[in-house]
């Protein structure tokens, strides 16, 4: 490429600049060089450069590559402030962090529908027994019964899908339930409603954080017992 034609870039680039600097200073929010404006430029350099003495082929890979660095850039910051905004909206106690590598033992009733999804709702059997669930609103209702289930001995999560008996939806709440358990010889089976397990990550459903206890979703406040693992201690 001969002088005139690096020239000339160099002109398009300073000249570009200019105007967007321009632009900048008439609004209260200024902003940096943007990718569409970084590809406006690039465009515009191919678009004037010399006829004879085009671009070099390293030049113009070299300057996609700056494009793709700086589009990925763009995409994490908006990423990060994405997930600000949602942690800093969410209802969140920073204390629920706190959770995250111990053992904890959570009351799995109440459970709770959000969003039409059913968090917590455990039952623990210490032997093999036919279960039947029984859900209630929150004034004390009955709101749907649940068919008796063959299950192995220990902890279960309820298989409700949120509705009533008449097959309705019901609405986001707080839900009890009562869990009957008898064992092949029709003798009555005692049945926990706790989890006990290592909360491993939190998840967040319409804003509400959950802790993943072995699989399952827990409500923080359900939590009634904190103990810290060996791998911690160590």
């Amino acid at each position: 490429m001969n002088t005139t034609a690096v020239q000339n870039n160099e002109t398009i680039k300073k000249t570009f600049i200019q105007k967007q600097n321009a632009k900048s200073a008439k609004t209260d929010d200024k902003k940096p060089l943007g990718k569409d404006a970084f590809l406006t430029m690039m465009i515009a350099q191919l678009k004037n450069q010399d006829p004879m003495n085009p671009m070099e082929g390293t030049q113009f890979t070299t300057q996609l590559a700056q494009f793709s660095s700086l589009e990925q850039a763009l995409n994490t910051n908006t990423n990060l402030s994405s997930i600000r905004k949602s942690l800093e909206t969410s209802e969140t106690d920073d204390s629920v962090f706190d959770y995250i590598g111990k053992e904890v033992t959570s009351n799995g009733n109440p459970m709770k529908l959000v969003g039409g999804s059913v968090v917590g709702g455990f039952f623990t059997n210490d032997k093999a027994a036919e279960v039947s669930v029984v859900i209630y609103d929150s004034n004390g209702n009955k709101v749907r019964q649940l068919f008796p289930k063959n299950v192995s001995a220990g902890t279960h999560g309820i298989d409700w899908d949120g509705r009533n008996d008449m097959n309705e939806p019901l609405g986001d709440g707080l839900y009890r339930y009562k869990a009957v358990a008898k064992d092949t010889k029709g003798d009555y089976v005692q049945v926990g409603t706790s989890i006990k397990g290592v909360a491993e990550s939190i998840i967040f459903r319409n804003k509400i954080p959950f802790l993943q206890v072995d699989g399952k979703s827990v409500d923080p406040k359900n939590i009634v017992k904190v103990k810290v693992t060996d791998k911690i201690k160590k």
